[in-house]
């Protein structure tokens, strides 16, 4: 419980959270993602900008060279909304399988090609291919797996919830935006994070054309309670994207 608020402020002690643990690990170079969006933790530009020069002064304080990519924070990267959903779609786009999310892969070849360029000793422009031959070859998949056992890799489950429902669209149209609160709270009702195999798969783009019941979500969660749940957030009217004309 809460005593007495010490009226710290929040982007402070987060900044200091992140970077100190970056710190520990032994880590030069930190390539920051910071989401922007009305629905993201960061909003406005303005408070986009101040957390930017937060990380940046902070990381000059204590020896790290910080850089903040200012990202869309108004739509889903991928297609996995909770850890083990989430852990399937990086595994397949470092397998390089044909189904991979492609907004993943190419975010994470455009991260990774920054990091390349700015630490990695490649000439700006050679990053992006080396990224991709990195994937390609399986180099990428390896480093993760040993960064994995290092950190202390432990058994998990391996197949999502399977008490599974589908959200569908309510009318035919084009998907004008995504409601990144609901996404989140379906998959927090279904058991995510906590529920290593709970949350949700997003089965449909911003600016896609869709059909009168066409799947937008899955639901997936690990009993029919939690699926109930998860269910209920949307029981409102409330809708993870809002289709248009």
């Amino acid at each position: 419980a809460i005593n007495r608020p010490l009226g710290l402020s929040s982007a402070l002690l987060d900044v200091s959270s992140i970077l100190s643990k970056k710190l520990a690990a032994g880590s030069s170079h930190v390539l920051i993602d910071l989401p922007l969006g009305p629905q993201a933790k960061t909003r406005t530009e303005e408070e986009a900008a101040h957390l930017k020069s937060l990380f940046e002064s902070v990381g000059e304080g204590v020896g790290l060279s910080v850089r903040v990519n200012i990202a869309d924070g108004s739509r889903p990267i991928g297609r996995g909304v909770g850890p083990l959903l989430e852990v399937i779609d990086v595994l397949d786009v470092l397998r390089s399988e044909p189904d991979a999310p492609q907004d993943l892969a190419e975010k994470a070849v455009d991260y990774a090609a920054q990091i390349l360029e700015w630490a990695g000793g490649l000439e700006a422009g050679q990053g992006a291919a080396r990224a991709r031959a990195l994937i390609a070859s399986g180099a990428a998949l390896a480093k993760l797996e040993e960064i994995a056992q290092h950190q202390g890799a432990h058994e998990y489950t391996r197949s999502p919830g399977s008490f599974t429902a589908l959200v569908t669209a309510p009318e035919a149209g084009r998907i004008a935006s995504a409601d990144i609160r609901t996404i989140a709270s379906v998959a927090r009702r279904a058991g995510a994070p906590r529920d290593k195999a709970a949350g949700v798969v997003v089965l449909a783009q911003v600016g896609a054309q869709v059909d009168k019941g066409q799947p937008l979500l899955r639901i997936h969660a690990s009993s029919g309670q939690a699926l109930v749940a998860a269910q209920e957030v949307l029981a409102g009217g409330a809708m993870p994207f809002a289709i248009g004309p």
